[in-house]
């Protein structure tokens, strides 16, 4: 009976290491600067799926400038002097933060794929959305909810639905997704665990 115990319990030590994990990497993340982002695999993750979709804008884009940025007025933009390529990650790098910094309340990964959705569709479009009551809850309804977002002019559009999958898949709960465990013997009980299990089935 103890000897069966003691089996119980170290079959259970890699779930609660792997969970001892993922609660370091949530405190982790709720206390970081948006000011030090840069360099941030999340963050530079979303600068990247931005700048692809929304590609380097022309004059005829006006009033829209450089990576989808919008002109405000009292900015000194004009549709004469385009924006070059590092002018323009620069403005997208300082908009995507403005965007991080208006939830605050969230994770690092949260904020960063709530204002990656803002970047498109506006701040206070996610807020009023289901995905901002959602973000914190289950995984499969969070992504039917993200996806909707992809209409132009009430149509359906494929690349905005492309857009919403690519962003959804790369950047939903980072961190947990693009760290591995640091102790080798973590992954070595927990594929031992993986084993028992498939010779317990045979």
């Amino acid at each position: 009976m103890m000897k069966s115990n003691i089996v119980k319990l170290k079959n259970l030590i890699p779930a609660i290491t792997l969970l001892a994990i993922m609660i370091v990497l949530t405190i982790a993340a709720a206390n970081y600067s948006v000011n030090d982002l840069d360099g941030d695999p999340g963050f530079e993750t979303a600068v990247e799926i931005i700048k692809k979709y929304e590609t380097l804008h022309t004059p005829r884009n006006w009033p829209y400038i450089g990576y989808g940025h919008r002109v405000l007025p009292g900015e000194k933009y004009t549709p004469e002097k385009p924006l070059k390529h590092a002018q323009a990650e620069a403005l997208l790098r300082k908009d995507l933060k403005k965007f991080i910094r208006m939830f605050p309340d969230h994770s690092k990964d949260d904020a960063i794929l709530l204002a990656t959705l803002s970047y498109n569709i506006g701040a206070s479009a996610v807020k009023r959305s289901q995905v901002y009551s959602l973000i914190e809850g289950d995984e499969e309804i969070l992504r039917t909810s993200y996806l909707r977002h992809c209409k132009y002019k009430g149509k359906f559009h494929s690349q905005l639905h492309q857009r919403r999958i690519e962003e959804f898949e790369a950047l939903y709960h980072f961190s947990e997704k693009n760290t591995l465990p640091s102790d080798p013997t973590v992954a070595d009980a927990s594929a031992e665990q993986q084993t028992s299990k498939s010779t317990d089935t045979a």
